[in-house]
């Protein structure tokens, strides 16, 4: 691990070791806090209203709030509820535009089965109010890419080579190497690189399935002009390599993979 990652993760345990309490309702519960160190992306709150109800809300990392509960009858529920957006924040097809009965832009993130877990503040523009749900995805994929690091979870792993050339590789939460580039020129275009593979891995579509020259199977990650932009290990069958296709898609898409 760097010393950047190093630093990250010393800043992020002081961060969320602290509990915030007595705000402007009776509890609340603040989860990423920002240290000396790092400003985080943003941070989640849960709380009990005057009502006897516990909220949610999500912060930007300058204090905004950009997403917000209905009341739960529970604490439970409000975790519940913070745990879903963590799962369906992270897919655009989960949030949905809405125009307000005073001509004004809202948006809503939706479950699976169309429940809203959490609604944005109104926009003058639906421009505006796609803009901000881009925000909420964003905020709520660095978060979970944060929460991987300190997990000590799935992460890129970026390095530079004797030949000069850098390289990454995608490591499980179990350390395997489940994904591996080519070699890049420079650090920053192996970041870019990684950018790639974080935009592209969340399609199974992106993936192909080979047969190697010794029987066993695996797969190559494609960006949108065919460059390949990341290759899997051996597989002894094609199904073990779909399999692991799906898997490091499913990853991905989940956005809880510490950057390097």
């Amino acid at each position: 691990m760097n010393t950047n990652i190093t630093k990250l993760l010393s800043a992020f345990i002081l961060a969320t070791a602290t509990l915030l309490t007595g705000c402007a309702v009776d509890t609340s519960e603040e989860v990423g806090s920002v240290s000396e160190e790092i400003r985080l992306p943003g941070r989640f709150t849960v709380f009990e209203a005057k009502n006897g109800e516990y909220y949610f809300n999500l912060k930007a990392g300058n204090g905004e709030i950009i997403l917000q509960s209905e009341g739960y009858k529970a604490k439970a529920g409000a975790q519940n509820g913070v745990e879903a957006v963590k799962t369906y924040g992270v897919d655009m097809d989960f949030y949905e535009l809405n125009k307000a009965k005073n001509g004004q832009w809202y948006f809503n993130l939706e479950a699976s089965n169309y429940e809203v877990i959490g609604t944005s503040e109104l926009y003058t523009r639906k421009y505006s109010a796609k803009r901000g749900s881009l925000t909420v995805r964003r905020v709520v994929a660095k978060i979970l890419r944060l929460e991987a690091a300190l997990n000590n979870g799935a992460a890129f792993d970026l390095f530079e080579a004797k030949n000069g050339e850098y390289y990454f590789n995608l490591e499980a939460a179990n350390h395997e190497i489940v994904l591996s580039s080519e070699g890049y020129v420079s650090k920053h275009g192996a970041l870019a690189g990684i950018d790639s593979v974080r935009a592209n891995g969340r399609d199974i579509n992106n993936f192909e399935i080979l047969q190697a020259k010794n029987g066993q199977y695996y797969f190559n990650l494609k960006a949108a002009n065919h460059e390949i932009i990341g290759t899997s290990e051996m597989y002894v069958s094609k199904y073990n390599a779909k399999r692991g296709a799906k898997t490091v898609a499913a990853l991905l898409y989940s956005e809880r993979v510490a950057n390097p």
